[in-house]
C-alpha cells in the first residue's frame, strides 16, 4: 500500500472520492477509500465491506471472473441492485466489452463510480466516485488505468525482488 498510494493521490485532482479495493466472496474490501480532502493516512482501511454488486469496484472485479463462479456465487440468493443472476452477466459481459465500470451509485446526487482492475489476472481494482458526466468518462478512465498500471508494475517489482532475496536465502543456508 505505501508504495501504492503516490499514484492513489494522483487521482485527486478530480476532486472526488478515490478507492483502491479487493474483492472478497460477494464484497468489496476498501484497501483505500480517500474522500476529497482526506489524508492518506485517513483513507486506508476505513471502510468496511460493500456489495460487490452495489458499486464499480465490485463490478468491475466480477466482470473479470468466469461467469460460472459468478452464477455459483448468487446460486438461490439475492443480488443487491440486481433482480436476477441474467441481468447481472448481462451487465458484467458490458463491463468486461468495454474494460471499465461505470455505475450509477447514488441516483438521487447523479453520483458514479468508474473503476477499472488492476493486474492481469486482477486482484484489485481502482475507481474515482463523484458527480462524473458522461463526457468526462474516458478522461477518467484513462486516468484511473495509469494508476492501475503503476500500481501493478510495482506489485510486479515487489514480487521480483522477494523472489531474488527468496534465491538468496537459498542458495546461502544460515543466512
Amino acid at each position: 500500500m505505501r508504495n501504492a498510494l503516490p499514484a492513489l493521490e494522483s487521482l485527486r485532482r478530480f476532486n472526488h472520492t478515490a478507492a483502491l479495493g479487493v474483492l472478497w466472496r460477494d464484497n468489496v474490501s476498501y484497501l483505500y477509500h480517500a474522500l476529497p480532502g482526506m489524508s492518506s493516512v485517513d483513507a486506508l482501511g476505513r471502510i468496511g465491506l460493500f456489495p460487490a454488486t452495489k458499486g464499480g469496484i465490485g463490478l468491475v472485479l466480477m466482470a473479470k471472473l468466469p461467469f460460472d463462479e459468478v452464477r455459483e456465487l448468487y446460486h438461490g440468493r439475492d443480488i443487491p441492485g440486481f433482480k436476477n443472476i441474467t441481468a447481472l452477466i448481462a451487465e458484467l459481459k458490458r463491463i468486461r466489452s468495454q474494460g471499465y465500470a461505470r455505475v450509477l451509485v447514488y441516483p438521487d446526487r447523479e453520483q458514479h463510480t468508474v473503476a477499472v482492475a488492476v493486474g492481469e489476472p486482477a486482484h484489485a481494482a481502482v475507481a474515482v466516485s463523484g458527480w462524473i458526466p458522461e463526457n468526462n468518462t474516458d478522461e477518467i478512465v484513462s486516468a484511473l488505468r495509469e494508476v492501475a498500471d503503476a500500481i501493478d508494475t510495482l506489485g510486479n517489482e515487489l514480487s521480483d525482488d522477494a523472489s531474488k532475496v527468496s534465491e538468496v536465502h537459498k542458495s546461502r543456508p544460515g543466512v
